[in-house]
């Protein structure tokens, strides 16, 4: 199995409510759906604007600059925006042969695509029109546009979406975006899109809330689109001013032992001093520049069955207690129990996990767990456990 690097993004706004030289311990409002985040390659390659509601993914390659943007409630990229350095001007009739080489030879989807048409832009870029054929045989209208500025050219992908909505937002990314003469990347040529990874992380469900001591929190879950469990997910939140100076940052890892294929996870990042008053946006990180895939085996649901039940705190808080069971037939090690707790809108608004005091769960046996949730986001409207326990090894 190939291990890919990949340092996926997700950026948000927030707007926040301050008077100048006071510090603000409350939530912070999130802005109208609409607002648009302005968002800098950290290579320098390109800078775009996108609305707040939508998900960003950067691959981390210092070989060229990569990013992928998805519509709301939905993990397949509608725009991908590609830049590689070739280390001395392009000129303009270069980008016919540059157009020729990217169809014919590296484009991602080149067995299910066909090319329509080709029109020069009015700022010298090209836009190229084509279908793609989807594995069920459905037919998808793709824009293709190429552009150079220096020694930098980029190729935007773009998969034209139904909704009207999401078409005009799309038109906004290509009016924004812009190409910087130059950047931070090493010389290469085309050959350099084969490395193009897949998106497998995406960040969901995410809330920013002060508990009344004002410590500030970002929670959500982490989404694991990959056909294997990642473990050790690093997660990392960065507090910037209007105009993306770092202010604050805080790290965590992602709970439970791993992020089953096709599952969630949910994360907690804190922020003891609270809400600088001049944080106005956060970006939230997931995975690192130099975060591996780890090949691991989880044990959940069947072979782990589990009660749960929940109860409050005097001061509001949450205990969530339960039994859990090992139904297989072998000795399981490590049981951990995670929670996740949801508002009325479905964001996460609080979370916890919990290793049992019983390191290594036999067969057929139980044990008893306790999670609590000290610090809440909102008002509780739903919850989840979930339990994973490791294999057994010669130590067991």
């Amino acid at each position: 199995m190939v291990r890919l690097r990949f340092w996926l993004w997700i950026i948000l706004l927030i707007l926040a409510g301050c008077t100048e030289g006071a510090v603000v311990f409350a939530p912070t409002p999130l802005p109208p759906e609409l607002v648009p985040s302005v968002y800098d390659h950290p290579s320098g390659a390109f800078r775009i604007l996108l609305p707040r509601t939508w998900s960003l993914y950067e691959q981390a390659n210092t070989s060229f600059a990569a990013a992928s943007f998805s519509a709301p409630n939905s993990t397949a990229p509608v725009v991908q925006v590609y830049a590689v350095n070739f280390g001395r001007p392009i000129v303009a009739d270069e980008l016919g042969g540059l157009m020729d080489l990217y169809q014919r030879q590296f484009r991602p989807d080149l067995a299910r695509y066909s090319e329509q048409d080709r029109q020069a832009m009015g700022d010298g870029s090209w836009r190229i029109t084509g279908v793609r054929q989807t594995p069920s045989g459905a037919a998808q209208q793709v824009n293709t546009f190429i552009q150079r500025n220096g020694t930098l050219l980029a190729i935007i992908e773009i998969t034209l979406p139904t909704d009207a909505t999401q078409r005009s937002q799309v038109q906004t990314f290509i009016n924004t975006f812009e190409l910087r003469a130059e950047a931070d990347l090493p010389i290469a040529d085309m050959s350099i899109f084969s490395m193009i990874a897949p998106i497998e992380l995406e960040v969901v469900n995410i809330t920013t809330w002060t508990t009344l001591d004002g410590v500030f929190f970002v929670t959500g879950e982490v989404a694991n689109h990959s056909d294997r469990p990642l473990a050790n997910v690093p997660i990392r939140a960065i507090l910037q001013t209007a105009d993306g100076t770092p202010v604050a940052d805080a790290l965590n890892i992602v709970m439970g032992h791993a992020i089953e294929p096709d599952g969630f996870a949910p994360f907690g990042i804190r922020f003891g001093q609270g809400q600088p008053v001049n944080a106005l946006n956060y970006t939230v990180i997931v995975g690192s520049s130099d975060f591996q895939p780890q090949d691991i085996r989880v044990i959940t649901a069947p072979v782990l069955t589990w009660t749960d039940d929940i109860q409050y705190t005097p001061d509001g808080g949450l205990f969530i207690i339960g039994t859990i069971s090992n139904r297989g037939s072998a000795d399981v090690q490590m049981p951990r129990a995670t929670a996740t707790v949801f508002d009325e809108r479905g964001r996460v608004i609080g979370a916890g996990f919990v290793d049992t005091d019983m390191t290594v769960l036999p067969a057929n046996g139980e044990t008893p767990y306790t999670i609590l949730i000290s610090d809440l986001g909102g008002t509780a409207a739903n919850y989840i456990v979930n339990v994973q326990a490791l294999p057994c090894d010669d130590d067991c």
